[in-house]
């Protein structure tokens, strides 16, 4: 059902094209079977221009990711467009998808900072093209909106097809609203058609899954912090009849999420992070939490009780403080192989033996009844066999979940931003009981040649 006072939105069907010569991989741009992750800098300087922003390619193999095993992109390679200036924050937000249908999975990155014209800080957003060699060296501009000055264009991104029509979309989320992009897309990145949603102010962040199980996904929108609630407002697109639906989910509060099907029903669920503190009586809970929102054939129910998880719950680790920030970033994947998705989730605030906000990640895994405690772990920088030490400021808690070599089970990649204040990366195992620290592979900013402040693994493409 539509949301009260909200009207469904209508976009033009598109024209067909001749299939792809075969399915593209996701996450896999070089087209050698294994999914390649991808790494955001976007603090990093570039030539002298401090905070241009950089992107690391590390590519899969049938032994995981290495850090000399890469690719480093900037507005500055050959065939990005664009030129790396002062505070573009190129990669911080980074999401891929065949969006030509060649086959070959291309990769968007934005720069929600970068000045357009006499607009300082509108953002911009690229596609950088895969190919049987990896990410080639070309590129396009997606088309923007008229924004204005610090509109952050590009704060977050998502790609799917929306509309069941084949092609891949693409959203888009500002601080001065959501943008639709339709697929198919040329390789001078324009669209069959684009609109700024009519009905979005600020929009923090976009994702993409199958809610309601008719291989169509839902684009779910999530508007931020507003006043009297600082974890923010959840919508449901749903494409129905030949146009997008629009629900809000009154009762979920959420900045972040993902979507998996945690129980194997044929319906997606919709995992939310609400990481804040719930301050001057808006909901949440002491140190932050998740929510799970079970799907149905139209999506998630307004009716059910959802499942919520924080660290004083029965059977996470830890205890929850103030500003421990559980929620702040989650991540979805099957970690035991067992083919139940589990979802990873950042504590960057947490303590970790008396050193502030050095961070964790919490594991809790899939199985017949959904989302459960049973057998959750917490890693950190001081887990035994995991590399380097937990630090004050490390911030380490960025997930990734991702299957880097083709064995069925996701590893887990952790971005520590601030780890020696230019940002690290620990990449820890896999194995049939889940995630391991055993032959973990780690790397900073410096091991992959980056320069400044970096913060080399403040985020991931997903």
């Amino acid at each position: 059902m539509a949301a009260a006072g909200l009207a469904p939105l209508t976009l033009a069907a598109s024209p067909a094209y001749a299939a792809a010569p075969e399915k593209a991989v996701q996450d896999d741009f070089n087209g050698d079977g294994y999914r390649d992750l991808v790494v955001g800098a976007s603090y990093a300087d570039v030539k002298g221009k401090y905070g241009a922003g950089a992107v690391v390619v590390l590519y899969g193999s049938k032994t995981g990711v290495k850090a000399d095993k890469r690719k480093v992109l900037t507005q500055d390679s050959p065939g990005v467009p664009g030129t790396a200036e002062e505070y573009d924050a190129f990669g911080a937000a980074m999401t891929s998808a065949d969006l030509d249908r060649d086959g070959y999975t291309d990769l968007l990155v934005a720069s929600d900072r970068e000045s357009v014209g006499t607009r300082e800080g509108r953002g911009s957003v690229v596609v950088i093209w895969g190919g049987r060699s990896g990410l080639t060296a070309s590129g396009a501009t997606l088309p923007a909106p008229n924004f204005g000055e610090w509109a952050g264009f590009g704060q977050n991104l998502t790609a799917a097809d929306h509309d069941g029509d084949g092609d891949v979309d693409v959203s888009v989320a500002a601080r001065d609203g959501a943008t639709h992009y339709k697929g198919p897309f040329t390789r001078k990145g324009a669209p069959a058609d684009y609109e700024v949603d009519p009905q979005m102010g600020t929009v923090r962040n976009v994702i993409s899954g199958d809610l309601s199980g008719d291989g169509v996904p839902e684009r779910i929108i999530l508007n931020g912090s507003t006043d009297g609630d600082a974890n923010g407002i959840v919508f449901v697109d749903r494409w129905s009849y030949g146009k997008q639906i629009r629900t809000e989910l009154p009762k979920a509060d959420g900045l972040v999420g993902a979507v998996a099907d945690f129980d194997k029903d044929g319906y997606g669920d919709l995992v939310l992070g609400a990481p804040l503190e719930p301050e001057h009586g808006s909901p949440g809970s002491l140190g932050g939490r998740i929510s799970v929102w079970r799907g149905g054939p139209f999506g998630p129910s307004l009716d059910q009780k959802p499942l919520v998880l924080h660290q004083d719950s029965p059977g996470v680790p830890g205890t929850a403080e103030e500003w421990d920030t559980f929620g702040y970033e989650l991540s979805v994947g099957d970690t035991d192989g067992d083919g139940y998705p589990d979802v990873a989730v950042s504590a960057q605030g947490e303590d970790v033996s008396g050193a502030a906000d050095a961070g964790t990640v919490t594991v809790l895994r899939g199985g017949s009844n959904g989302l459960t405690t049973d057998g959750a772990r917490s890693f950190s920088q001081n887990t035994a066999g995991a590399p380097g030490a937990a630090e004050k400021d490390d911030n380490f808690g960025t997930p990734r979940l991702l299957d880097v070599n083709g064995n069925g089970r996701a590893e887990l990649a952790v971005g520590a931003m601030r780890e020696n204040e230019y940002g690290g990366l620990t990449v820890l195992g896999d194995s049939a009981a889940g995630v391991t620290a055993k032959s973990a592979v780690s790397m900073t900013a410096r091991t992959v040649g980056l320069t400044g402040v970096a913060w080399f693994g403040r985020a991931f493409a997903h």
